[in-house]
């Protein structure tokens, strides 16, 4: 239990240390982006509240397992509200961000077709995130949730990188096919 304890607690405030540079960057955008749509200045409050909610819920999962279940530690692998919470809200966060680079990739190539795979992607990634929930209000552990549905697990993580992949890829070829037609005037 000691070493799964420690990853937690050091996950929790690595995380909160970024939570910080994220918080410092949305208040300089806020200075910065003026000129920025309504849309967009509404998306970045939104991720940031998302973001401050998971961490948090992070910190609430963390007491949970170190003060209130102190003398239970089995506990560690089960499946509380906060720690769900934080999966499902991390995975929106990043199919929301992911969508939001396909919208980019869009405008930048002019390509719907690689945006809307994309999107749907990222909807997938939703979609497996929230099945997997509810196997796990019903599961007594993480454990069981993983090797019991590993299929979807894999496939949830998988749809995941896919959509990384892909908006890696897209970016680094619309940018370099446009740096050569900049060279080329």
């Amino acid at each position: 239990m000691n070493s799964s304890l420690t990853a937690i607690e050091l996950g929790i405030l690595s995380g909160s240390l970024i939570w910080g540079v994220t918080a410092s960057q949305v208040f300089s955008y806020t200075e910065s982006g003026k000129r920025d749509p309504v849309w967009l200045k509404s998306f970045v409050a939104c991720i940031w509240l998302m973001e401050t909610i998971h961490t948090a819920f992070s910190w609430v999962y963390l007491h949970t397992v170190t003060i209130s279940d102190r003398d239970s530690p089995g506990k560690v692998g089960n499946i509380e509200w906060s720690f769900a919470a934080c999966i499902v809200i991390q995975d929106c966060l990043s199919a929301a961000v992911q969508s939001l680079y396909a919208y980019r990739i869009y405008k930048i190539s002019g390509r719907l077709l690689l945006a809307i795979t994309q999107w749907i992607g990222a909807l997938l990634r939703v979609i497996f995130i929230l099945i997997l929930l509810g196997y796990a209000i019903r599961a007594p552990s993480f454990e069981a949730v993983v090797h019991n549905h590993r299929g979807v697990t894999i496939v949830a993580v998988a749809t995941s990188a896919w959509v990384d992949l892909l908006n890696t890829a897209m970016l680094c070829c619309v940018l370099v096919k446009r740096r050569r037609s900049g060279m080329k005037r």
